[in-house]
């Protein structure tokens, strides 16, 4: 995909965010951002920490992190700077990895649904 517009077109055109099994991953070796919210709520630019990604599909993503994650809930921000796109999304699992000697977490996420902010 070469432009956040593709990417968007390719995530945008399902009417549902199938379960990230279900749909063909695709290797999405980009830095990105995230941001733990509760109840879905409206995260600010603070909020956001910088993931790197591994795949991406238009079921969800997955990402590494350095600890486990503490939340269920987050908004995830594809593209560059000024071009982002925001979806909610659920984490769907969390799996302990060695990365070059340390532990790390794979986690994986499933989208919900595209969200504008403000």
């Amino acid at each position: 995909m070469s432009s956040i517009n593709e990417l968007a077109a390719f995530l945008e055109g399902r009417d549902d965010y199938a379960e990230l099994r279900q749909s063909p991953r695709h290797r999405y070796a980009y830095i990105q951002w995230i941001a733990p919210v509760a109840d879905y709520s409206d995260p600010v630019p603070d909020d956001f920490c910088r993931v790197e990604c591994v795949d991406l599909s238009t079921g969800g993503m997955s990402f590494f992190l350095p600890s486990e994650p503490h939340f269920t809930r987050l908004v995830i921000a594809l593209g560059q700077v000024p071009m982002l796109v925001h979806y909610q999304a659920r984490v769907v699992y969390a799996r302990p990895i060695d990365r070059n000697g340390k532990l790390e977490y794979h986690v994986g996420c499933q989208f919900l649904k595209r969200v504008h902010l403000s």
